[in-house]
């Protein structure tokens, strides 16, 4: 089992290359990877479909030991309930890509109009056509 001391003083081993990293186990599927660079990445291991999968969680120090067993306890209860994880994360980081999209679409279509669209009292617009279209008739005639 790990603890945050010893997270906080691995390092890579002779062994490790960077096609196969270190990797240390606590439990319940918790998996930290230490890859050649000095990266340490915390992974899920679970079952789902009789097959064994893998899920990134995060970095260390960004996220802490204590995170990633709580991220790990969300995974495997999704698992439980019959959920793919990969899966449902792929669809969230998806949805909340196109809600922030459209978002933003909004938000920079409203300062163009702000901006590029003036607000003409009608009389003006009514005398600016009425002009044009003598000037045109002028000319016709």
């Amino acid at each position: 089992m790990l603890t945050d001391i010893k997270v906080r003083k691995l390092k890579p081993s002779e062994k490790c290359t960077p096609s196969r990293p270190d990797k240390y186990s606590d439990k319940q599927g918790l998996q930290l990877l230490v890859r050649s660079t000095g990266t340490k990445t915390w992974i899920s291991a679970y079952r789902f479909d009789s097959k064994q999968k893998r899920t990134t969680l995060g970095t260390y120090p960004q996220m802490s030991l204590a995170e990633a067993r709580t991220a790990n306890a969300d995974i495997k209860v999704l698992v439980a309930q019959g959920i793919n994880p990969k899966n449902k994360k792929r669809q969230d980081k998806l949805e909340n890509e196109q809600a922030q999209t459209f978002n933003d679409y909004a938000l920079d279509w409203l300062e163009e109009r702000k901006r590029n669209v003036k607000l003409v009292p009608i009389s003006k617009t009514t005398i600016a056509c009425t002009k044009t279209f003598y000037l045109t008739l002028k000319v016709l005639l």
